[in-house]
């Protein structure tokens, strides 16, 4: 076989694998871009879903994580941190639904980084990291999450520090 065809054969297979390896790639392990004015939540459309709320912070004088969850134990709502202490149901449901409106509503106003060594400053270090044990208070945030009746999150954001000149707004992270 002459060295030409050899030649060519190898550059059509090559070809081949090229396209193949191209077309059958793996996706993109990058999240999906947000923009300004997009949703935080946009996945998110039924606040009515929401059946528990958790805060969950870092207490500087103690170093101990805190925590406070109400969710709905079939038709009550109880303080699921505390041993589900029952709450008042009146209030628990509208005021999870409340707070579920506001996460599923916040829309996002512009981008500060996305570098994770800069999550001490803003304030948006999650209270159950390990990054904890290194942070100072200012750097740790507050965790605030939202689940529906299965324990899928629907939302899950760590609240920062204020907004300079602008004490109306917080630095968060989704988490």
């Amino acid at each position: 076989m002459p060295e030409i065809t050899k030649t060519l054969i190898f550059v059509g297979v090559a070809a081949v694998v090229g396209l193949l390896a191209f077309f059958l790639r793996a996706p993109s392990l990058e999240p999906p871009q947000l923009n300004i004015d997009d949703k935080l939540f946009g996945e998110v459309e039924d606040a009515t879903v929401a059946a528990s709320l958790e805060v969950v912070r870092h207490n500087a004088d103690t170093g101990e994580v805190e925590r406070l969850k109400v969710a709905r134990d079939g038709a009550d709502w109880v303080i699921a941190s505390h041993d589900d202490y029952p709450a008042d149901a009146s209030d628990a449901e509208e005021n999870i639904h409340e707070a579920a409106l506001t996460l599923i509503d916040l829309t996002i106003d512009g981008r500060q980084s996305e570098s994770t060594t800069d999550h001490g400053e803003y304030g948006v270090i999650s209270p159950e990291s390990e990054k904890v044990r290194e942070a100072n208070d200012e750097e740790i945030g507050v965790l605030v999450a939202l689940e529906d009746e299965d324990g899928r999150a629907l939302a899950k954001l760590i609240v920062g520090k204020t907004v300079q000149d602008n004490d109306q707004q917080r630095y968060v992270r989704k988490d």
